[in-house]
């Protein structure tokens, strides 16, 4: 969880700028995510697009635009969170997507 309210101020974004659903718990698909919220950005950590049954899956850190919503698939927060090269490189990777999305 820090890690991820790190990323959130990093985007100059917090808690309640946010809907954080834990896929394992509580499946959804994009349908219901759609009606439910109408998010304009999704970010899938370690959760492949088709998982929420979108029509598409795309590489990791991979910027997709689909229905007026864009999509970012990265590998899990425990791999994001790790201290090692790896680990960093895969941050580094996902801020440049953030700055992207978030325009920062």
């Amino acid at each position: 969880m820090l890690f991820f309210t790190k990323m959130l101020d990093a985007c100059k974004l917090g808690i309640k700028d946010v809907a954080i659903i834990n896929h394992n718990t509580n499946p959804v698909t994009i349908a219901e995510l759609n009606e439910e919220l109408n998010p304009r950005i999704v970010l899938l950590f370690g959760l492949e697009p088709t998982a929420i049954k979108l029509p598409f899956n795309s590489p990791s850190f991979k910027i997709q635009e689909y229905n007026n919503c864009f999509y970012l698939y990265v590998p899990g927060l425990d791999e994001l969170s790790k201290d090692t090269e790896e680990g960093k490189l895969l941050k580094s990777k996902l801020w440049v997507c953030l700055r992207k999305l978030f325009e920062i």
